[in-house]
């Protein structure tokens, strides 16, 4: 009977040892389990967070190019102009010395008929105010002409280092 005892312990031990490991195998599958879904979940996270960030990516990079063209055709509009400026300069400055000498011929001939005896008072004031406006319009050609003259100077490139700030070279 002894005997029989013993294996009935035996037995009962091995029916609890397999119940109990079986009960903790089971929270063991189960943690495994929610293991893999947070696996999963963090997977598809991190591919929509990727797919948002080259979508994001590839806006910024065409807003850079589009921007980047914009600039370099502003760049090249602006050069254009200044070209057409300067390849016209020699004759506008001859223009200009033309028509100063005649408004210079025009000063002279209006403070000869100023001081005539014969100029009533409001007819030498009108003749003062158009000698004052033609002089004030020899003066601006006289300072147009002057730069024109001095945008045939070379520049030193240290001076237009600091223009060229976000241009394109």
């Amino acid at each position: 009977m002894g005997k029989l005892l013993l294996l009935v312990v035996m037995v009962l031990a091995g029916v609890t040892g397999w119940t109990v490991g079986s009960w903790s195998g089971r929270d063991a599958r189960q943690a495994l389990a929610k293991a893999k879904d947070l696996g999963e979940q963090a997977q598809t996270e991190h591919d929509k967070a990727v797919k948002a960030l080259n979508q994001r990516i590839a806006s910024m990079t065409a807003d850079f190019e589009r921007d980047s063209k914009k600039l370099a055709d502003d760049h090249a509009s602006a050069q254009a102009e200044l070209s057409a400026a300067l390849a016209n300069r020699d004759q506008r400055i001859a223009d200009l010395v033309r028509t100063r000498g005649g408004a210079q011929s025009q000063i002279a001939a209006l403070r000869q008929a100023a001081s005539s005896a014969s100029v009533s008072p409001e007819e030498r004031l009108r003749l003062q105010a158009e000698i004052t406006r033609l002089q004030q319009q020899v003066a601006d050609q006289q300072t147009l002409i002057a730069g024109l003259e001095c945008s045939k100077v070379q520049v030193p490139a240290e001076l237009l280092a600091p223009l060229r700030v976000g241009s394109p070279p």
